[in-house]
């Protein structure tokens, strides 16, 4: 069964402070779902079946990307996910292993920070232990055959690391995305909202400093307030941010095309660059849902370095958090400061230099007494489409 002469999956990161910097954004549970796909490694995580994140390492974030579908099935079909083989890994060990020659900050320990991770590790400084790290080096995973140990040697100047972490028997059923354990029914949303991440940062650092138990999202397309987060529940009471109409009384191309053109309903968080309450997903058109407190700062890291983030509902309540998130050619994180750097005084070709990846969190509505929770899952789509074609025209 040894197919060591033609491995199942082999490719090679000239950075490997991308690859960590995506997979702590999910460090929150210590073990991982990968599957190994064409198009890139899909890495998932979940806590109780409440909360999921999802990482996706397109190929285009390595410099070789090798995958060998035929070496693990019998099928003749590389493309279909049917034929993608997946496993559990240890998800601490392997972002030990990542930053073994010092490629995360010191400081900061794989696990995840216990007040909510809301104070950045990623800090840029000339002489902090990620920039002096982030040049040369290289990054080689290898799969041989199905419940091989995956293969990763880490190579930086002339000193060289291999080790070899244990994979388990995957969880999911066999021929199963590991984005489904908490589907998203993309044909049934009743909210989408594309907005600055640092404004939804911003927005539960705030909440979080009462401490609640629970987060309470209000959106609406006609009444105020059209967008709102609250933090109920906590020791020291009750606490919101309400994002407000933008001043302008002239209607946004995101809004849904059943509003009727009235003037508040032409409004929309002036924060938003997207913003679409479908009518008839609530009491009156309103959405307002919760979900535990707890869950949402598990994103916190992902929403301290992203660009943007889009935010989904759908019928079920549940919510969906996905990340844009630049890397720039050293491999170190572009937040939204540095993105606005970038893009006012960079050099030419800088913002071409950036790749976007994309990592997403999914979260279980709390239950309410006239609620239906029901998980059926039948859905199967590309990781980052909406956002893909969303931000294309919000910028």
């Amino acid at each position: 069964m040894d197919n060591s002469n033609n491995p199942i999956f082999t490719a090679v990161s000239s950075s490997v402070r991308q690859v960590s910097l995506l997979l702590r954004c999910i460090g929150f549970s210590p073990k991982a779902e990968v599957q190994i796909t064409t198009d890139g490694l899909r890495f998932s995580v979940e806590e109780s079946r409440a909360v999921q994140g999802l990482a996706f390492l397109e190929r285009s974030l390595f410099s070789s990307y090798t995958f060998n579908a035929a070496s693990d099935t019998a099928t003749s079909s590389p493309n279909e996910t049917t034929s993608s083989p997946s496993f559990q890994i240890n998800l601490i060990a392997l972002l030990e292993t990542l930053q073994i020659f010092g490629l995360s900050d010191a400081t900061h320990s794989s696990s995840r920070n216990p007040n909510g991770g809301f104070t950045s590790p990623y800090a840029h400084n000339a002489f902090n232990t990620p920039a002096l790290a982030a040049t040369g080096g290289t990054c080689r995973m290898s799969y041989p055959y199905l419940g091989a140990p995956l293969s990763i040697t880490i190579s930086e100047a002339g000193v060289t690391t291999t080790c070899n972490l244990n994979t388990y028997e995957s969880s999911t059923d066999a021929g199963f995305d590991v984005d489904e354990s908490i589907p998203l029914q993309r044909d049934a949303l009743t909210l989408k909202i594309i907005m600055r991440s640092t404004w939804l940062y911003d927005a539960i650092t705030e909440l979080a400093s009462t401490n609640p138990t629970m987060l309470i999202l209000t959106a609406s397309g006609h009444t105020t307030p059209l967008f709102a987060l609250e933090g109920a529940g906590g020791p020291f009471g009750d606490s919101v941010v309400d994002f407000q109409p933008e001043p302008s009384r002239t209607p946004k191309s995101g809004l849904s095309s059943n509003e009727t053109g009235k003037d508040e309903q032409a409004r929309a968080p002036w924060v938003s660059e997207t913003f679409t309450v479908l009518p008839g997903s609530g009491t009156r058109g309103t959405i307002r849902q919760r979900y535990k407190f707890a869950h949402i700062q598990k994103a916190a890291r992902a929403m301290d370095l992203a660009s943007k983030v889009c935010i989904r509902c759908d019928s079920q309540g549940v919510m969906s958090l996905q990340f844009m998130i630049e890397l720039s050619r050293d491999g170190i994180g572009v937040g939204p400061a540095r993105d606005a750097e970038r893009l006012n005084g960079g050099g030419a070709g800088g913002a071409a230099a950036a790749r976007v990846s994309f990592v997403d969190f999914r979260f279980v509505p709390l239950v309410d007494e006239e609620d239906d929770e029901d998980g059926s899952d039948k859905e199967n789509e590309s990781f980052c489409v909406d956002m893909n074609g969303s931000t294309a025209s919000g910028q």
